[in-house]
């Protein structure tokens, strides 16, 4: 009987064991990340590997080609990516972390052959990179010479981190990205993504202006639709200045420039029991059910959506970029998830 037992303790230890060596993926990337980082995203390719996804046939299949290309022709920091993620020099490396810290940007690469430099480029039109060795094994390039200033020993408990920390799984033509928050502070754990700058009414506008595909955003929010708009309109008035002659009492003209809300004018639509509010000129549309507000650059993909039975906060992007076709991210019990997918 005992020997019964023992081989049951085993079976179940072993099979535990054979649980963890597949699954478990530690992170050595995460002790360099500065604390005060707003997003960090960490690649395991190892993890990949034993996924079923031999050598480079992961890389193959969900590599964003196109995207990488896109990115290594800008001109501004983010091409610090395209021209330094080949997918001809993965083979090279086993984890990969992107972090972004306010308008910064950083890539940390833990390379397989310990004390070989990874083969960075240092400079794109008048964007300048700052490459870094962190340790034998682990290198880093980053927009900002100080970017790594502030680095959380997490081993040490010094400084607390609040980023969110994105770690990626596949499944089939997907590439699923959960995140939460790295802390255990109230503060910090009820704060939404869809409440933070990153969805600013500001940076939508920006969207509207910038995205080819069509995209929906979809957040909690208190003041009324009429505040709303007005607070769109207002907005549009002061990127938009009328220019207006004026005469002074002497009769001296000037051009004077006047903030006028009122030239722009939502039309409204019903649907249902909703109203759907437009902008053409601007490619922005809105509405608003229960307490959710969404916001558009489609009037045709706002109105598909807005008959969810139970709106959500979310945010959904008909990329359509070489194999990547849509992007979709919402909030769920504390996580962030971001659903990638391909052809």
């Amino acid at each position: 009987m005992k020997k019964i037992a023992l081989v049951i303790i085993f079976s179940i230890f072993f099979g535990l064991g054979i649980i963890f060596f597949f699954t478990y993926s530690p992170d050595n990337l995460i002790g360099f990340v500065p604390a005060d980082a707003d997003i960090y995203l960490h690649f395991d390719l190892n993890k990949f590997f034993y996924q079923g996804k031999k050598e480079t046939e992961w890389l193959n299949k969900f590599w964003p080609e196109e995207f990488s290309n896109w990115l290594e022709k800008k001109e501004d920091k983010f091409s610090l990516l395209g021209c330094n993620l080949h997918k001809d020099t993965l083979s090279q490396v086993e984890e990969i972390g992107i972090v972004i810290k306010d308008k910064e940007i950083a890539l940390l690469l833990l390379t397989k052959q310990k004390g070989r430099d990874y083969p960075f480029l240092t400079k794109k039109g008048e964007s300048y990179f700052y490459p870094q060795a962190l340790s034998r094994a682990i290198f880093a390039i980053s927009s900002s010479k100080d970017f790594f200033l502030n680095q959380a020993s997490l081993s040490r408990g010094q400084a607390r981190p609040q980023y969110i920390y994105f770690t990626p799984e596949m499944r089939q033509n997907k590439i699923i990205l959960k995140g939460k928050f790295l802390t255990n502070e109230a503060a910090f754990l009820k704060r939404s993504l869809f409440q933070s700058e990153t969805f600013s009414l500001e940076k939508l506008f920006n969207l509207s202006e910038i995205l080819k595909g069509d995209f929906i955003f979809s957040q909690r929010e208190k003041e009324s639709i009429e505040e709303t708009l007005f607070r769109i309109k207002e907005s549009l008035a002061w990127k938009n200045l009328l220019e207006k002659e004026s005469r002074l009492p002497d009769g001296t003209e000037f051009k004077e420039l006047v903030v006028d809300p009122e030239r722009f004018n939502f039309q409204e639509k019903k649907l249902g029991d909703t109203t759907l509010y437009s902008l053409e000129e601007k490619r922005m549309f809105l509405a608003k059910r229960d307490d959710c507000l969404f916001f558009s650059n489609s009037s045709s993909s706002l109105e598909k959506n807005i008959s969810f039975s139970n709106p959500f906060p979310f945010f959904y992007w008909s990329i359509n970029f070489g194999n990547l076709n849509d992007v979709f991210i919402y909030e769920k019990k504390g996580e962030i998830i971001a659903i990638l997918r391909m052809d």
